[in-house]
């Protein structure tokens, strides 16, 4: 796909997840591709409204291709679509406004490209559904893959006797993003409750010595 365009179409209350979308665009076309979200490359916005591209963009247009989040490839979702700057419609119908377009496999593939959201459904089809909180991060683990074991020559042996190197990872947690943790939740007006396990020191008393 030379110097082509990949349009990514998700519903219009949807947001498109670039890593999704990387990976899946060059699945498509074969080979790596430069991803331009808004506000985009110059020669891209000239000739497409980013961040407001309609399906019916593609129509007319040979060096233009797309790829269609399932949701948004309903004949009929019930949702806003996105078609110019700042404009939606509801009830988009891909049969009336597109025509036949997602007929031709090498103009269009379905694809998951978006964020997960709230109300999703289970992937396991049990009928659950997808519920957002807000959560605090207190840990974290990172793939490393072989940056350090190249630098250092730390390599292993398969069973044909051949060197690779390491496929490294780490994780931890972090002592100040604990604290930060119980401050946030767990206090109140007058200031932070703190857990006995982490209190920076211990207070006793009775109450029939407490004076005013």
């Amino acid at each position: 796909m030379n110097r082509g365009y990949l349009l990514a179409i998700v519903r219009g209350d949807h947001d498109v997840n670039e890593p999704k979308l990387t990976k899946a665009a060059e699945r498509f076309v074969g080979e790596a591709v430069r991803v331009a979200m808004a506000p985009g490359s110059a020669r891209a916005r000239r000739r497409f409204a980013i961040g407001f591209v309609g399906p019916h963009a593609i129509l007319g247009r040979h060096d233009t291709f797309m790829l269609v989040d399932p949701d948004a490839a309903r004949v009929d979702s019930g949702r806003p679509a996105r078609t110019r700057v700042d404009r939606h419609v509801k009830h988009f119908n891909w049969s009336r406004e597109a025509g036949d377009v997602l007929a031709d496999p090498t103009k269009v593939a379905i694809a998951d490209i978006r964020n997960a959201a709230a109300g999703d459904p289970s992937p396991k089809n049990d009928g659950g559904k997808l519920v957002a909180s807000k959560g605090i991060e207190i840990g974290h683990v990172f793939k490393l893959g072989t940056k350090y074991s190249d630098a250092l020559g730390a390599n292993y042996l398969d069973d044909q006797g051949n060197q690779h190197p390491l496929i490294m990872g780490c994780y931890g947690i972090g002592v100040g993003r604990i604290l930060i943790a119980a401050v946030e939740s767990l206090h109140d007006d007058k200031g932070i409750i703190w857990p006995a396990a982490i209190a920076p020191f211990s207070v006793h008393h009775h109450a029939d010595q407490i004076r005013r």
